[in-house]
């Protein structure tokens, strides 16, 4: 059975890095967020995560709407935090702009060009996991499937 996967990339490992989280690592939280790219030190400017909410509706087609300012530099995704700082996200194409597509996920490739903090205040306090989650600088491969764009901050 195909899942429609397609890997670019020069790594032979990429498929490895990829793959959802198994084995000893264990599901703690899983979420669904929007995402607003850019540099919280930038004023949300230039790659990486600036920011990241709890939201109720993640796979609601995406709508451009004339008074936001930062629609074309969000996402909504479901997040999956694991064992070891493991942290997951899935972007839902169906809920992605156009230009949010282009400019974000056209390389295959996410760069995070500095630390991101994941904020308590996203967590609801009955369940708040007792680690501390943060996106670690780097560039991420970024796996495509027919319906999704899948991140694995590792």
């Amino acid at each position: 059975m195909s899942l429609g996967i397609k890997i670019r990339g020069k790594r032979e490992n990429a498929r490895q890095k990829l793959l959802p989280a198994t084995g000893s690592r264990q599901l703690k939280v899983q979420l669904a967020v929007e995402v607003k790219f850019g540099v919280p030190s930038k004023k949300c400017d230039n790659y990486g995560i600036c920011q990241i909410n709890r939201t109720d509706d993640v796979v609601a087609a995406a709508v451009e709407l004339p008074e936001c300012l930062n629609c074309g530099k969000a996402a909504k995704a479901i997040m999956s935090l694991y064992s070891g700082n493991r942290i997951e996200l899935l972007f839902p194409k169906s809920s992605l702009l156009p230009k949010v597509r282009a400019a974000v996920f056209g390389s295959l490739r996410f760069e995070v060009e500095e630390d991101y903090l994941l904020p308590d205040s996203v967590f609801d306090p009955a369940l708040s996991p007792d680690e501390e989650w943060t996106f670690k600088s780097g560039r991420y491969f970024i796996l495509e499937t027919d319906g999704f764009y899948f991140i694995n901050f590792q």
